[in-house]
């Protein structure tokens, strides 16, 4: 039974979103900046003209921070794009908690009339819509307490999606291109209005997506930019935030790396040491994805679910997922709602164990069922597609298969790099952000930095009889005498020679930048 005006369709729903949400909202001024301070103080940087790429290494982002009298901080701004701090100069004029609390807030008003415009758009009852807050709880929480974007994220997909509908394609371009300047994988909407051929939709949004780029270019600095691009692009789209392993990100590329890449320390025992097989089904699971993304654009009628399926394409593209970001979700249960109770109800199910299991639980399984949030959106899009109409066509899966084959043939002549011998050393976890490290009197001494600040510890119980040697570190490469023994783009610092057989330094290779950890070396 429908709601008997709009109005009543909005009042309910409204109400309902803001009671869920206001304990977390409560709760903001006691809770730790988190996420936000990364946009709020990378925004006071570049207004007062100081914002640089040194800001993409962590210590220095934290020590600018702690400069200008801020502390119990922990902030990393990468691997956010130059662009996002734009969009938090205005907030400024705020304390960095006011700015929380004014930006949460306003974008939560954003998402939920967002929500209530699709809802009225496509007729969703009442019952359905007053569930969704308690379906997305865990989203909703964490996307308020941590400060994060994707609620106003949310509402610029949900305008541009409208705007397209309304054939208003300038608008569609500006709400989208904002989405890619905020976070970068909405550009995968290129795809999805290209085999929708939407060929005048396509060309507005690649034309104000390079007029907002040229914008942020000139404000944000060229050096930024070029810095982001091919360094911390590459560093994101390898899931390397922070650690080397982090089964937390739930993504596809994750698991495929717990199950193919060895780590002495990480990741020991996977079920195979072959890199080829890592990058082979990596690529089989992209061309799978983009293969539903072609069927979902070309055979279903639906635009709202045509959509909705290349939403969930793009969280299982990216190799480091969240429970924040999965409020985007809300797009395809909003347009996969039917008439039939039962499928709505295995929807809102699936649904809910996706936004909110807690998948610390599964930390002592087997790899894959350490993965249980990824294999419960994978179901879900399945549950999509056996509802959708009409099946999928025998001609895609021939496609699929051949570009699967064809990709399969020309790997194994791609070079994968390597890090010559290069391995993980020290078999305890590190601090986060260690960035230093010297051998005194005998031990090693490392520094890292926390929210509480700048520290220093010995490592226990192990001694560091310095040799002597003449390795050097030079042009971001490892030399012993004028022999370069390191070959990889990682950041190094600090090399030691313990012995004579091997040198140990600080690298951020297969993690996020400026995330260091201990790596060593067996000289030849």
């Amino acid at each position: 039974m429908k709601l008997k005006s709009p109005l009543d369709l909005t009042i309910s729903t409204g109400i309902t979103f803001i009671l869920v949400s206001l304990p977390f909202f409560l709760r903001i001024h006691s809770f730790p900046l988190h996420d936000f301070a990364n946009y709020y103080f990378g925004a006071r940087f570049l207004d007062s003209g100081h914002f640089n790429i040194s800001w993409y290494q962590p210590i220095l982002f934290n020590k600018a921070i702690a400069s200008i009298g801020y502390s119990e901080i922990f902030a990393s701004y990468a691997p956010n794009p130059p662009s996002l701090a734009l969009f938090f100069i205005p907030l400024k004029v705020f304390s960095p908690v006011h700015a929380k609390i004014v930006f949460t807030g306003l974008s939560y008003l954003l998402f939920v009339w967002a929500v209530i415009r699709l809802s009225r758009q496509f007729e969703h009852p009442d019952y359905f819509l007053i569930t969704l807050p308690l379906i997305f709880i865990i989203p909703i929480r964490n996307g308020i307490l941590f400060g994060q974007v994707y609620f106003f994220l949310f509402y610029l997909l949900v305008e541009g999606f409208l705007s397209l509908k309304k054939k208003n394609y300038l608008l569609m371009a500006f709400t989208w291109g904002l989405a890619v300047l905020l976070k970068i994988f909405p550009v995968i909407l290129l795809c999805y209005l290209l085999f929708k051929k939407e060929l005048k939709g396509t060309l507005y949004f690649t034309v104000v997506i390079s007029v907002l780029l040229g914008v942020s270019i000139y404000l944000n600095g060229f050096e930024a930019w070029s810095y982001f691009i091919h360094y911390v692009m590459p560093k994101a789209s390898s899931g390397e935030i922070a650690g080397e392993f982090v089964p937390n990100f739930q993504s596809i590329h994750m698991l495929l790396k717990q199950l193919f890449v060895i780590d002495s320390v990480n990741n020991p025992v996977p079920l195979f040491d072959s890199p080829i097989l890592f990058q082979l089904f990596l690529i089989f699971s992209k061309i799978g994805l983009l293969f539903v993304g072609i069927y979902a654009s070309v055979a279903i009628q639906s635009e709202f679910r045509s959509f909705g399926i290349w939403i969930i394409i793009s969280y299982l593209l990216t190799p480091y997922g969240s429970t924040y970001s999965l409020v985007l979700l809300l797009i395809p249960v909003l347009a996969f709602w039917s008439t039939n109770r039962k499928k709505n109800l295995i929807l809102l199910i699936t649904a809910f164990l996706v936004a909110n299991l807690p998948v610390s639980l599964f930390s002592h399984f087997p790899v894959i069922l350490q993965y249980p949030r990824l294999l419960l959106l994978l179901t879900f899009m399945l549950l999509i597609l056996l509802n959708s109409n009409p099946p999928i066509p025998s001609k895609w899966y021939f496609i699929s298969f051949s570009l699967s084959i064809s990709m399969g043939i020309i790997l194994p002549f791609v070079r994968i790099q390597k890090t010559n011998d290069v391995q993980s050393w020290w078999t305890d976890q590190l601090p986060t952000l260690t960035y230093q490290m010297t051998c005194e009197n005998d031990s090693l001494k490392i520094w890292y930095w926390d929210q509480n600040g700048d520290h220093s510890m010995f490592l226990q119980s192990l001694t560091c009889n310095q040799y002597p040697s003449e390795e050097t570190l030079k042009d971001g490469q490892i030399y012993l005498g004028n022999k370069q023994l390191t070959y990889d783009s990682s950041n190094k610092k600090d090399p030691i020679r313990l012995n004579k057989n091997r040198i140990i330094f600080l690298s951020d290779v297969n993690r996020g930048i400026g995330f260091y950890t201990i790596k060593a070396l067996d000289i030849p």
